[in-house]
């Protein structure tokens, strides 16, 4: 026979074998991950996925390892070997909770099924008003019979209540009452005090206290009062007025309400007046002009005033829509609900504003041969809503040529048409420019012991587009005259004509620009015996400020 110590060592051979076996499959010590498969959460009746939903991995710590909002491509998540518990919640679904072994190299699958929650509408809360009352020693009161009951959809209704015991003022007191309601076991309270003193009502309050309506509305007196007792409660009761509303005629109707139990009495002002309606309606503007083409909307709105002095404002319809397509006058009418008044608007279509008169100042010049001249860069344009402006003008000689920069050739004395135009319109203007030869001037020699004397009465008028100078002569015998003009009294004097005025006393200056003040001067000249001529000294000079008549 063996040996006790043999069956230990055999005994401790296969120990040893079987703990190296489970050592060489464990995959060094426990070290590899278990996978928890999990589906997308579905509705457990309709099998329909739930779109919106919340995985919790809780491990057995109770610790939550991983939150999942949405699935990943398989659905499959790495966890330690152990246990877990997953947890699922949906909106409309109740919770749904499962517990999981993970095994390393052992996927488990998770499929999470959501019930719908109840439906049912549920009793959620009890209440009654007035849920305290105070009454005298031996008064007779009644405890309500129905209760508010607030649902868990949020609604309310009124429910029967069953009350734990009877009423009894026979002795004074507090007592408190316990009311049920069939289908739940939630309850209601309510505080009766059975008080000895004697109690009664200190004051009545209505609120409101008076009112406005229209003739003919109807309208509802206020059906209670709340009472003030004198031991500081208060009750809410019932009020019977001394008369019936009647709205048939405006005026203002005092009404007075009574409580029973006490001759306090409260008072309520009813004030009847008529109609409200509008006595007048107004708008502004009340006319546009606008120019063919362009849009334009009507006013919207109008001022109201009404028969109680208060004005509103007010939508208003047109009778017809806006056209500019075509120029002209046009009239609408306009409307307001709830009056057979109306508004007027009157809308002018007009052409566009455009150049009626084109204008250049001066428009006319005298310069010698050879002198330099530059036509107006600019001149008047005269719109067609009777405004000016300064427009850049462009100037062409009697062939059409473009005189460039306006700069004229004066080396040949003559006469030279010009024609001015500015952009935007066919309209001209014209200015006429004549070159003398001073070469061909006459002679003037001046004998001072025997030359004839200054004009005299220097005088002048004054018209839309010139200055008229007349004067007379100082003596008999004068062959002519010629004319000197200044903007200043002491500054050069430019001779107005390059040969001697004769068989008149009078010129016209056209050169003039309105604002402006002029000087001008009057020299007289006669034959002298050589063939020549005489000249006399300068006339007074005549200051004349020229201004458009």
């Amino acid at each position: 026979m063996r040996s006790k110590e043999f069956y230990l060592l055999v005994i401790l051979i296969l120990v040893m074998g079987l703990l190296g076996c489970s050592s060489s499959s464990g995959g060094g010590g426990g070290s590899e991950l278990g996978i928890l498969k999990i589906n997308v959460p579905k509705d457990a009746e309709t099998g329909e996925i739930i779109a919106n939903y919340t995985i919790e991995i809780i491990n057995s710590d109770g610790a939550i390892v991983k939150t999942i909002d949405e699935i990943n491509d398989g659905g499959e998540y790495d966890f330690k070997p152990g246990t877990y518990n997953v947890e699922v919640t949906a909106t409309g679904y109740e919770k749904w909770s499962r517990s999981y072994i993970v095994k390393a190299d052992d996927p488990m699958p998770v499929i999470p099924k959501l019930t719908k929650k109840s439906t049912v509408v549920e009793i959620e809360e009890l209440s009654v008003d007035p849920s305290q009352i105070t009454v005298s020693v031996g008064d007779t009161y009644e405890l309500p019979q129905f209760a508010t009951a607030t649902m868990t959809d949020g609604s309310a209704s009124t429910v029967k209540v069953n009350w734990n015991k009877e009423v009894d003022t026979s002795v004074a007191g507090t007592y408190e009452f316990i009311g049920s309601v069939e289908g739940t076991e939630l309850t209601v309270s309510f505080k009766l005090i059975v008080t000895d003193e004697e109690r009664f009502i200190e004051s009545l309050d209505i609120n409101p206290k008076e009112a406005t309506v229209e003739v003919g509305n109807s309208y509802s007196l206020p059906a209670t009062a709340t009472a003030s007792y004198n031991d500081g409660s208060e009750e809410t009761v019932d009020i019977i007025w001394d008369k019936e509303v009647d709205t048939s005629v405006a005026g203002t109707y005092e009404f007075i309400g009574s409580v029973g139990g006490t001759e306090l009495t409260v008072s309520f002002k009813l004030i009847v007046k008529e109609e409200r309606t509008i006595e007048s309606l107004d708008i502004n503007p009340k006319e546009a002009t606008v120019e063919v083409g362009n849009s334009y909307s009507l006013p919207a709105t109008a001022t109201a005033s009404y028969n109680d002095g208060s004005e509103e404002t007010v939508d208003i319809s047109w009778d017809k829509e806006v056209d500019t397509s075509v120029a002209g006058t046009y009239e609408f009418i306009g409307s307001v609900e709830g009056t057979e008044l109306t508004v007027n608007f009157k809308l002018i279509v007009k052409e566009g504003i455009f150049i009626e008169n084109l204008a250049v100042n001066p428009s006319k010049a005298i310069v010698g041969v050879g002198e330099e001249y530059t036509l107006a860069a600019t001149g008047t344009a005269t719109m067609s809503d009777g405004t000016t402006k300064e427009v850049n003008l462009t100037w062409e000689d009697s062939d059409g040529n473009i005189v460039e920069n306006g700069i004229v050739d004066t080396s040949v004395a003559g006469t030279y048409e010009f024609i001015g135009s500015t952009a935007g319109t066919e309209l001209t203007v014209g200015f006429t420019l004549t070159v003398i030869d001073e070469s061909a001037q006459i002679g003037i020699e001046v004998d001072w012991e025997t030359a004839p004397k200054a004009p005299v009465s220097l005088s002048s008028t004054l018209d839309n587009s010139a200055i008229t100078l007349s004067w007379d002569d100082s003596e008999e015998g004068i062959a002519g005259y010629l004319v000197y003009r200044s903007t200043e009294v002491t500054g050069e004097k430019t001779p107005l004509t390059y040969s001697l005025i004769t068989d008149t006393k009078t010129y016209v200056d056209e050169n003039v620009e309105s604002g402006t003040t002029y000087y001008y001067w009057v020299v007289s000249y006669r034959k002298s015996s050589n063939g020549g001529f005489l000249g006399s000294d300068l006339s007074e000079a005549l200051e004349v400020t020229y201004a458009t008549q």
